[in-house]
């Protein structure tokens, strides 16, 4: 029997039926918070499934995301932490941060949630204050997600990477969305991409989800 096939659209659609979520409203109520014209910067239901299952896998202590938003995907990395677990989660827009804030109070988490301002005007004060953060900790963190300034990718993995403990995972949304543009952010992701997989000091894989999703295991 010859197979059928469907686009990523479609098949999206089909695995998210059976996404299964208890918080099904809380976490669409959030998604539903973002600004109309910048949804579609937020992962989707079917990515937040797999981080969830990695967090559920990798049972972190120490979780750290950076790019906030609203918290949608925040949500979905919270929900299956253990109670003495903690996730940092750092933002650049204090507007957004506000509202994340308020979107993650409505779902009452299990583990400790810091939602943290990192405005800084430059690529280099924002480094600064992103180092002050992971040193305050060490290198205990068991699971990073990168969702911030594509541009700034590799300054990400560069800073945080060396704070994540044996078998920590590096994850980063968004690594092949841009494959096909020549623009500044194309080329930065493809330069990531490149840096991160021939990095022999982690295990790298790249799941073909909607926009791709980055898993990078530090040996």
């Amino acid at each position: 029997m010859s197979k059928i096939r469907t686009s990523p659209s479609s098949q999206y659609e089909y695995i998210s039926k059976f996404i299964k979520n208890e918080q099904h409203s809380c976490f669409e109520k959030i998604r539903d918070s973002a600004p109309a014209e910048l949804s579609h910067m937020q992962i989707t239901s079917v990515e937040g499934s797999i981080l969830r299952w990695l967090v559920a896998t990798q049972q972190p202590t120490l979780a750290l995301e950076i790019g906030t938003f609203v918290g949608y995907s925040t949500a979905w990395l919270a929900d299956h932490m253990h109670y003495d677990s903690t996730l940092i989660s750092i933002e650049k827009s204090y507007e957004r941060l506000e509202l994340a804030k308020r979107n993650i109070e409505r779902c009452h988490f299990k583990c400790e949630i810091q939602l943290l301002l990192n405005d800084g005007k430059s690529k280099e004060e924002r480094d600064a204050n992103l180092r002050k953060i992971l040193e305050k900790y060490g290198d205990n963190f068991g699971l990073i997600f990168c969702d911030g300034a594509k541009a700034e990718y590799i300054n990400y993995f560069q800073t945080t990477s060396k704070y994540l403990k044996k078998g920590g995972l590096f994850i980063a949304d968004n690594v092949t969305s841009f494959h096909s543009c020549t623009s500044d952010i194309g080329n930065a992701i493809d330069a990531f991409n490149s840096y991160v997989c021939s990095n022999d000091a982690f295990d790298t894989t790249i799941i073909p989800t909607c926009d791709g999703l980055m898993i990078a295991r530090k040996k």
